[in-house]
């Protein structure tokens, strides 16, 4: 049980780090080609590989090699078939372990704080990674043990991966992981210059924050009158922000009262606008960001702002 299990399982993350590379790959490359004929592309190549040589990058990078030179083209074929298969049943063990936690903090706030610790977050990782591999390798275990008898697939075929093989053929899923959770939420759902525009949100609600620490609460009522304070003080807080989009610095570029915008507008993308309300007492504020459209962000279908009204 165990050679099945050691077999399939480093193949199948031989298989992850394979799709991983040549998704990438197709994604960089100066081709006119839409994404899902880049992706056709890199599967396609991916695929070629595979059969026809046995070996891949992934499985390089893994220590694991193949012998499958007395094996036809369909019986190659049928075993990445069962590779894929193991790397479903790793991605159903993810998803499952990865929804527990999305439930565990959804219900208790305090968990929220927890696992942004960096030793909770690195101790739940490894639990995550072990918890998932054992479950699918009892999936496995239980839906390719069967189409291994099949084949008649020898042992022999497959040189297993030895020393350090698991952990480099755990390196790009190990990477990806931490890259998720060290990255704030707002920057793991959306590309790039969305996610700047959202952190550009929060570096504004940062100095709003510290001019009502310095005004008993208040906040400023317009954007003159925070640059300026946050400028001048003893302890100058103002940030200069960078539109992702025009790749242009300071507040006319970058920052606007919300009232002085207009709904919608390509001269407004990548801005970020603010409003504090005068029936609130200047208490109270609200955030926008603006997309490449010059529109209002959303998230989930959702005007995504930020504000303290809810506090």
């Amino acid at each position: 049980m165990f050679e099945r299990l050691n077999s399939a399982t480093f193949r199948g993350f031989a298989l992850f780090n394979d799709l991983l590379l040549f998704g990438l790959l197709v994604m960089f490359l100066p081709l006119p080609l839409e994404t899902p004929s880049r992706m056709g592309l890199g599967l396609g190549l991916l695929l070629l590989l595979e059969v026809s040589w046995g070996k891949t990058p992934g499985s390089l990078l893994a220590g694991y090699g193949t012998e499958l030179d007395d094996l036809s083209w369909f019986e190659r074929g049928l075993w990445l078939g069962i590779c894929c298969l193991k790397l479903v049943c790793f991605g159903l063990s993810c998803v499952v372990g990865w929804g527990v936690l999305q439930v565990t903090a959804l219900f208790n706030k305090e968990a929220i704080s927890v696992w942004n610790q960096p030793v909770i977050l690195g101790l739940a990782l490894a639990l995550f990674l072990i918890l998932s591999v054992l479950g699918s390798n009892l999936l496995g275990y239980l839906l390719i043990e069967h189409l291994e008898d099949g084949l008649s697939i020898e042992r022999d075929h497959f040189a297993y991966a030895k020393d350090w093989g698991l952990f480099l053929s755990f390196l790009p899923l190990l990477g990806i992981l931490l890259y998720s959770s060290l990255q704030p939420p707002y920057l793991n759902h959306h590309g790039d210059k969305i996610g700047s525009v959202m952190a550009n949100m929060h570096n504004l609600a940062t100095m709003l924050e510290t001019y009502a620490s310095d005004w008993q609460g208040v906040y400023p009522e317009s954007l003159k009158t925070l640059e300026q304070e946050a400028k001048q003080t003893e302890n100058p807080y103002w940030k200069e922000i960078v539109n992702p989009y025009t790749s242009l610095s300071g507040s006319p570029n970058t920052l606007a009262n919300e009232k002085e915008l207009p709904q919608a507008g390509i001269k407004y993308r990548g801005f970020v606008s603010f409003e504090v309300p005068a029936a609130d007492l200047y208490r109270k504020y609200t955030i926008y960001g603006y997309d490449k459209h010059g529109k209002k962000i959303t998230y989930k279908d959702k005007l995504y702002i930020l504000s303290n009204a809810w506090d």
